[in-house]
């Protein structure tokens, strides 16, 4: 965070385009919507790529992923599967009963929470997270798990996490000495990747089974399905599905298989627990907002509507709340780092090719 607000004086001192010397390394931030509309939108493809990072290249971290694969036929097909079989709208339908299920949870919660604090108020982010885990967790693994489990992969993913973010970065310096002086961190790194690696691989291997079973012409019995899987399609599905093309079409392994779920679950769970935190804070101190929301859903939907994605468009108020709410507090203070592809001109400043730029989003 000191970072950060390091970042944000330095660009009110000397404008929206940043660069900044890292080790041998120029890196450039951008702190203006429209210099980010004209990168991202105006010149998106020569800026698609993602920074070469040493880190990347040990023990498969966070190699072979949509958000840090490069521009090109690999992330096409890890985007275009991803879209195709968890965003489209046909299948988010699939998944409006596990919505369901994981709203009346999370609302059952909340008010148990809230009788026993009595006017103490609740801290509503932990049953927010946990929720959101639940639901990305079947999404992903097409199973329920229970509260254990799911805080197990919790907690599993925090710690590989902060631990890349505070400790694995000094191997994007000089990694022919720093992969000396520093193998206890890398050791480390690789122990946090085998404990979620022995969470999610029975998850992995009953989807495995399953298909094999469904290609064999014998469908698993509705008693094992009730015990080891709620969903008939899922993340992993697609993901054991896919072919490399540029590899010799082969499957992809474990351990990318792995780092997909790890980028769904990440991605989606901090971030989203974090935008309904701040929205409901608002709600509550605005309480004209909370009526009129509240009016909306009641009169434009019934108790079943609520999980329908065609329904939830219909409501104009509601959206406009959840894009103040994203615009007030953005659940992240960065975008994902891009890399320019070429030789680019931004706000009057040349970015040399493969050099990484960032965004502020709360600049």
């Amino acid at each position: 965070m000191d970072i950060l607000n390091a970042e944000r004086r330095l660009h009110a001192r000397y404008g929206p385009v940043l660069g900044i010397q890292v080790g041998n390394r120029l890196q450039v931030t951008l702190a203006d919507r429209y210099l980010a509309h004209t990168a991202l939108v105006g010149r998106g493809t020569a800026l698609a790529d993602r920074p070469d990072y040493a880190v990347r290249n040990f023990g498969g971290l966070n190699a072979i992923t949509i958000t840090s694969a490069n521009y090109g036929p690999l992330w096409r097909l890890f985007r275009r599967n991803f879209v195709a079989e968890i965003a489209h709208p046909a299948r988010l339908r699939l998944f409006a009963p596990l919505r369901a299920s994981v709203l009346a949870d999370m609302t059952d919660k909340l008010w148990r929470q809230q009788q026993e604090a009595g006017n103490t108020g609740v801290v509503v982010r932990d049953t927010f997270l946990l929720a959101m885990f639940h639901l990305l967790v079947a999404m992903c693994f097409g199973e329920r798990v229970d509260d254990g489990v799911a805080r197990e992969i919790i907690s599993a993913l925090r710690e590989l996490m902060i631990y890349s973010l505070t400790k694995l970065r000094v191997f994007d310096y000089i990694p022919a000495v720093t992969t000396r002086l520093f193998r206890g961190r890398l050791d480390a790194m690789h122990a946090m990747r085998s404990k979620l690696k022995e969470v999610y691989l029975p998850l992995i291997d009953v989807r495995r089974e399953r298909k094999k079973l469904l290609a064999s012409s014998q469908p698993p019995s509705p008693q094992n399905q009730n015990e080891t899987t709620t969903l008939p399609h899922c993340y992993v599905d697609s993901l054991l599905d896919l072919r490399i093309d540029s590899d010799g079409g082969r499957p992809l392994t474990d351990d990318e298989v792995l780092a997909m779920c790890s980028e769904l679950l990440i991605q989606g769970t901090d971030t989203t627990a974090t935008a309904l935190e701040w929205i409901m804070a608002e709600l509550v101190k605005n309480q004209h907002v909370q009526d009129k929301l509240f009016d909306e859903i009641s009169i434009s939907t019934g108790p079943d509507d609520l999980h329908r994605p065609e329904e939830l468009h219909k409501m104009q108020y509601l959206r406009g709340v959840v894009l103040e709410g994203l615009r007030r507090h953005p659940p992240g203070h960065q975008v994902v780092m891009h890399a320019a592809a070429e030789n680019m001109e931004i706000g009057g400043f040349v970015i040399p090719r493969g050099t990484p730029v960032n965004f502020m989003r709360a600049a």
